[in-house]
């Protein structure tokens, strides 16, 4: 049977340490029930036992609470035995994960674990980002004014959620049809793309409209609609060239 120092092996059983790795542990203060989980190998590279039996984490905050303490009021338990360092990687940041070590909090709104980073990774605003601040996010998201194009914009999933309503659906369909409405919504590219024209009995989307009877680019249409212009007069204008009064190139002499 091994010497196991301070720690508690209930939860692995007896062990040689020389058949292992390392391991996985909890350090608990009693009276706060406040928890760190770490890892611990048992030897260094060059076979060197290391100071597991007296291990108490890299935690500073917990180190300096120990010592301040004593170890009498601390559990300190190996929760895992592992036979590699990647197994020992895995079950470290397994346990950290489930057991949310950055975000749980107790009754009285204490952190409930002491650990500040998941492994080696820092999440630096996870553990900022209190209920109370996430409540705070959300009523002013539900509560803040929204302008006049936010009001009337209409997503293309808010049209398919309506495709089975009769009543909006043909509402939704005749304010397609306004030219108006189609400028209110320029900067909706999904919308342009789908936008249903009439045009010489047709119908036909704004990219349609404009292969078929357009007289400038999309690019050029794009930019009259965002300047205000109506659908139709920014599809079927064409581009006037005023006259170079000056040449490029000055003709050669003689």
């Amino acid at each position: 049977m091994d010497d196991y120092g301070h720690w508690d092996i209930s939860r692995v059983g007896e062990f040689y340490c020389d058949d292992f790795f390392g391991f996985t542990y909890e350090i608990e203060e009693i009276d706060t029930t406040r928890i760190y989980i770490g890892r611990k190998i048992f030897r260094h590279k060059s076979k060197k036992s290391s100071n597991w039996r007296e291990y108490t984490s890299s935690s500073e905050e917990l180190q300096a609470l120990i010592v301040q303490r004593g170890k009498e009021n601390f559990n300190f338990r190996i929760t895992t035995l592992c036979v590699g360092k990647s197994q020992l990687t895995y079950e470290e940041e397994h346990l950290q994960m489930v057991a949310d070590v950055l975000r749980t909090r107790m009754p009285n709104g204490e952190r409930k674990y002491f650990n500040k980073s998941i492994g080696y990774k820092r999440f630096a605003g996870v553990e900022k980002q209190t209920d109370q601040a996430k409540q705070k996010i959300t009523a002013y998201l539900k509560d803040r004014p929204k302008c006049a194009s936010h009001k009337e914009a209409i997503s293309v999933s808010t049209k398919k959620a309506w495709a089975n309503d009769p009543k909006r659906k043909a509402e939704f369909v005749e304010r397609n049809k306004d030219p108006d409405f189609i400028k209110l919504r320029k900067t909706n590219n999904q919308f342009i793309k789908n936008a249903s024209i009439d045009y010489d009995g047709e119908k036909l989307t704004l990219c349609t409209f404009i292969k078929k009877h357009g007289k400038v680019s999309r690019g050029c249409v794009d930019g009259r609609l965002k300047r205000g212009w109506n659908v139709f007069d920014a599809v079927l204008t064409p581009v006037e060239h005023p006259e170079k009064s000056h040449p490029r190139k000055a003709p050669k002499t003689g």
